[in-house]
């Protein structure tokens, strides 16, 4: 009896702390949170309201007109890249939760070809 005791309350205090290390993350785990969040809101301004949103940030129906393509639209896509890729650039890595490292090393090469295709002027290339 005492060695089931001891045994359920050692499950206890070890799924408690699990759950204390989930709900605190980091401070880079937050910063890096913020980031990507920051930059998914962004992005969805950027190219106006679905038709039909479902309030969580997916898009269900087709946008009622196409993304504006100005110069203008094309810099502040440029100068936006550029800020999230130095934002990401204060993080340590190391600092990060294992699976947020994943994410950082999946969420940075992103940036960087969002980056790259407005430095190379994708949006110039013919559609033909």
């Amino acid at each position: 009896m005492l060695i089931r005791r001891t045994a359920a309350l050692c499950l206890l205090f070890v799924l408690a702390s699990s759950i204390a290390a989930r709900a605190q993350d980091s401070k880079a785990d937050q910063h890096f949170k913020q980031i990507y969040t920051d930059d998914w809101a962004w992005r969805r301004s950027s190219n106006g309201p679905a038709t039909d949103d479902d309030g969580e940030g997916r898009a269900r129906g087709v946008r009622p007109h196409l993304p504006k393509v100005d110069l203008a639209t094309q810099e502040a896509k440029l100068q936006h890249q550029e800020q999230v890729l130095r934002e990401l650039d204060t993080i340590d890595v190391k600092q990060l939760s294992p699976a947020n490292q994943v994410n950082y090393e999946v969420f940075r090469p992103q940036i960087e070809v969002l980056l790259n295709q407005q430095k190379f002027k994708d949006y110039e290339k013919p559609l033909s």
